[in-house]
């Protein structure tokens, strides 16, 4: 069992290395200028090009591919995830803070999902006890939303 768990954990590392390099280089090839994004683009064309290499090189952009992921994935581990263009707010905390409302939601989601299995899985059987299908809907409507909870199989 432990060779079993230790094999898994093996095969999640290359996995996991994989999924940071996509989304890397995804975010990398997505079009646009980064300064636009900063300034707008008016105020690009107000920089001069010393000004614009400065804040190249304050975002790294000015790095080699390679280094500007090893830099990425080193802040990753860290969880020292930047900073927000907009407000200058650390995204590490606005993840915290809506984490958590985030995962109480999915929560209730799951249980509201799960509390019309037991009534339901009675009702193929003959055993019709009052409301069961009533009590059976419940999940199936709320399949239908995206943060529904995993399915009811029994």
């Amino acid at each position: 069992m432990y060779q079993y768990i230790l094999r898994r954990l093996l095969y999640a590392l290359p996995t996991l290395l994989g999924i940071t390099l996509l989304i890397f280089f995804v975010l990398r090839i997505l079009p646009g200028d980064p300064l636009v994004i900063l300034y707008g683009e008016g105020g690009v064309g107000s920089l001069s090009d010393a000004d614009r290499a400065a804040i190249r090189h304050q975002l790294g952009f000015d790095r080699p591919l390679d280094q500007q992921y090893a830099y990425w994935l080193k802040d990753l581990l860290s969880g020292n995830l930047g900073h927000t263009l907009a407000r200058g707010d650390s995204v590490a905390e606005i993840i915290w803070e809506r984490g958590i409302l985030t995962g109480e939601i999915a929560v209730l989601a799951v249980l509201v999902s799960w509390s019309g299995c037991p009534p339901a899985s009675l009702a193929p059987c003959g055993k019709t006890v009052w409301g069961t299908t009533w009590l059976g809907s419940v999940p199936l409507s709320s399949w239908r939303s995206p943060a529904s909870g995993s399915p009811c199989w029994w």
